[in-house]
């Protein structure tokens, strides 16, 4: 390897230098240009304090959101394959994430006031007893519905929302409550607001 100083790497940047000197530690080895770290030091480091060196990435990309979107952008490019099968993977454990995503994403398409998260869902679950707002039944799989429609109220608030079962959810469409008879589902009486 080509021995360079840390100022010299810089000038020229370069993310990594090699002086050929032990580090604290001993090692003989690369350093990062940007903290002068040894790279075997900083690998160590992460293998024991794995939560804290999440969150410092975590606060470095909330401050460099330029250079985190560039260096994502960048790391994608280069392993492409790599990064359809996390991503994949995420989308596999995460369906209620992409839901909540393509809501919000809704929302502000429609210009809505308000905005519900998972966590409110999760509140409606335990409240609702896993059962359809409109006509009580037990719920395995649910729709997320707007009580009045956001066509209509604009209102994404954890307020205006409930869970409901498909069949009332897509029976009711864009009416209102009270304009709603649910009298084409099938299995039993319908709440009215």
């Amino acid at each position: 390897m080509e021995i360079i100083l840390r100022k010299d790497a810089k000038k020229l940047g370069l993310t990594y230098y090699f002086t050929g000197k032990p580090c604290m530690h001993g090692h003989i080895e690369k350093r990062q240009t940007s903290n002068g770290g040894c790279l075997l030091c900083i690998g160590e480091y992460v293998k024991r304090h794995p939560v804290e060196r999440k969150e410092s990435v975590k606060k470095w990309d909330r401050s460099n959101r330029d250079k985190a979107r560039e260096k994502l952008k960048r790391w994608r490019s280069n392993n492409k394959e790599k990064a359809l099968l996390l991503s994949k993977i995420w989308k596999q454990k995460n369906p209620d994430k992409i839901q909540a995503n393509i809501r919000r994403r809704r929302a502000i398409r429609l210009g809505c006031k308000g905005r519900h998260f998972i966590a409110d869902v999760r509140r409606l679950e335990i409240n609702q007893n896993m059962r359809c707002y409109w006509c009580g039944n037990k719920l395995t799989k649910y729709h997320i519905d707007h009580i009045i429609p956001l066509s209509i109220s604009k209102d994404d608030s954890p307020a205006n929302i409930c869970l409901s079962c498909r069949e009332c959810n897509q029976s009711k469409d864009v009416n209102l409550p009270q304009e709603w008879s649910g009298a084409d589902h099938k299995n039993g009486t319908i709440r009215l607001l």
